[in-house]
């Protein structure tokens, strides 16, 4: 059966999570019409989805997207139900309501500045598109021998709800991010006897320092070289954090700061992790070699049995809908698409796709305003 008849909108927006939300609402400022295109059935459907513990990682203070702050009753850091309902309630009062279950299956130009974009349920022209679906689309799953052989439960981070169904067992958790580092806390609260596979030197800071939210200094500083403010801070932070090598985890050469810049792997915001560590709580064991029946053979050689394994090994973004030469380049290194809102292509935006050290829902403020200034002036 052909799509239904093709629907005009000045601007389409792939994603009702926080950075097609954004957007939205300064185009509906600028009174620019818009489609929001959503595959799930509701706002923010990655928020939906993350484990009960997550909390916001960045004050809410500079996490507020464009023209409304959050409640001024929430905690320093929401949790992940308060910053849904904020996300609700934003939609609401910009009037966004995405086309929810409607999947975009093919984005590509036109010519003469048209793009067409092909959803699971009609066909539309669009002036421009702005791609803000985010990071967090699929799963990346690594690929050791012996995991179909694992006879216990292996689980990815994405699909890790609360650690009350882990107590009492030896849960890994394969990758020291900011989300294996909480569900590794979440694991031990919960009763589980949890550990961390660290594979690669990791930066950790502290989240506040002198009851200072860690973002907003870096924030004060971001007018600096990256490589200046490391030197700056690189003492305190090892003064605060502390040596962790006897523990098993190895600092990078080069400071959190410009490791964002190179790279763009953010540091792990300490809230309670290396102190479960220090006090022998939470265990570091090497990267993983191979998976058996029972447990882990690591790199060093060494064995442990576990129960489960969760694997926090991040995200990827999905793409796949994007026919344009630049789109599996873009895919496979997310890093080399543009930043702070600048067009991609003519007429083509990425919002949500870089996670600075300020914090990403900073940064999604900042494009999206860029975004819909950008469109406005190129009417």
């Amino acid at each position: 059966m052909d799509p239904a008849p093709t629907l005009d909108t000045e601007v389409a927006i792939i994603g009702g999570g926080p950075a097609g939300l954004a957007v939205g609402a300064n185009l509906r400022r600028r009174n620019i019409p818009c489609k929001i295109f959503e595959r799930s059935e509701r706002i923010a459907p990655t928020w939906h989805r993350h484990y009960r513990r997550l909390h916001l990682h960045t004050p809410k203070e500079s996490s507020g997207l464009p023209y409304k702050p959050f409640p001024a009753d929430y905690p320093r850091y929401p949790s992940r139900q308060q910053v849904v309902d904020y996300l609700e309630d934003y939609a609401a009062t910009f009037a966004l309501r995405p086309h929810f279950s409607e999947a975009v299956t093919t984005v590509r130009p036109l010519g003469a500045n048209r793009w067409e974009l092909i959803t699971s349920k009609a066909k539309y022209t669009a002036g421009a598109v702005v791609i803000a679906n985010g990071l967090g689309c699929d799963r990346n799953l690594p690929t050791w021998p012996g995991m179909k052989s694992f006879r216990g439960v292996i689980v990815h981070s994405k699909d890790y709800v609360a650690g009350d169904s882990y107590r009492g067992q030896r849960v890994l958790v394969a990758g020291f991010g900011n989300s294996g580092a909480e569900i590794a806390i979440d694991l031990w609260e919960h009763g589980a006897n949890p550990a961390i596979s660290v594979r690669s030197p990791t930066t950790i800071i502290p989240r506040d320092l002198g009851g200072i939210p860690i973002v907003k200094i870096a924030n004060a500083f971001s007018f600096l070289p990256a490589a200046l403010v490391d030197c700056f801070f690189r003492p305190i932070l090892r003064l605060v954090i502390g040596d962790l090598r006897p523990y098993g985890i190895q600092t990078p050469t080069e400071g959190p700061m410009v490791q964002v810049e190179k790279s763009g792997r953010v540091p792990v915001l300490d809230i309670g992790t290396i102190k479960l560590i220090k006090q022998g709580k939470l265990k570091i064991m090497p990267g993983i070699q191979r998976v058996t029946e029972d447990g882990i053979i690591f790199e060093n050689g060494t064995a442990a049995n576990f129960d489960a394994i969760i694997l926090a090994t991040g995200l990827r973004p999905r793409l796949d809908f994007l026919r344009v030469e630049q789109a599996s380049g873009w895919q496979r290194e997310p890093r080399t698409i543009p930043a702070k809102g600048r067009a991609a292509l003519p007429n083509l935006y990425f919002c949500g796709f870089h996670v600075p050290a300020t914090g990403m829902l900073r940064e999604i403020a900042i494009e999206a305003r860029n975004i819909a200034a950008h469109i406005a002036a190129n009417r």
